[in-house]
């Protein structure tokens, strides 16, 4: 998904994590990310953050999905509907790694109010795209609409291509 590494971006604050992931290190620092599409797969985030970072099913309302031209998802205002995905936890360091796969500025990070799988609402970052073009609604059990093994391909490719001070 990713072009080319820009740190060019932004860091803006979600809540910080208070799940057991981030206090069972002891270590603060730690942000919630709402996650609707590839990053849901395990696999890429052991790829990319070298760890599972979910920390559980979330719901963002008043959003609706859909499918860009190159295949990934994005989500629109879209009253009365709600995105169905992860909450995921990330250090500081996790989230310039999800910056360059989400090929910020053509996605910028976001701070939404999304609802835990107990009701609990909490502030987190969702990756919004810059421009949509296209308004095609995204399949519902599907995190991109491409295939996984390109999907895995590029998260390989990017974890190549990674200096060690981006992932610790």
């Amino acid at each position: 998904m990713h072009h080319s590494p820009s740190r060019a971006y932004t860091m803006i604050r979600a809540e910080v994590c208070t799940d057991s992931y981030s206090a069972a290190g002891g270590i603060m620092g730690y942000y919630y990310l709402f996650s609707y599409g590839t990053f849901i797969d395990r696999e890429v985030q052991h790829i990319l953050f070298g760890r599972n970072v979910t920390v559980g099913a979330a719901v963002l309302p008043g959003y609706s999905r859909f499918a860009a031209e190159d295949g990934y998802y994005y989500v629109l205002p879209a009253p009365g509907c709600c995105v169905k995905g992860e909450l995921l936890c990330l250090s500081a360091d996790d989230l310039v790694v999800a910056d360059l796969w989400e090929d910020v500025p053509k996605y910028v990070r976001a701070l939404k109010t999304v609802l835990r799988e107990n009701g609990t609402a909490v502030t987190a970052y969702v990756y919004c795209r810059s421009n949509p073009q296209a308004r095609k609604p995204a399949p519902p059990g599907t995190l991109a609409a491409i295939p996984r093994s390109r999907v895995i391909a590029a998260a390989k490719e990017l974890a190549a291509e990674l200096s060690p001070g981006d992932r610790r």
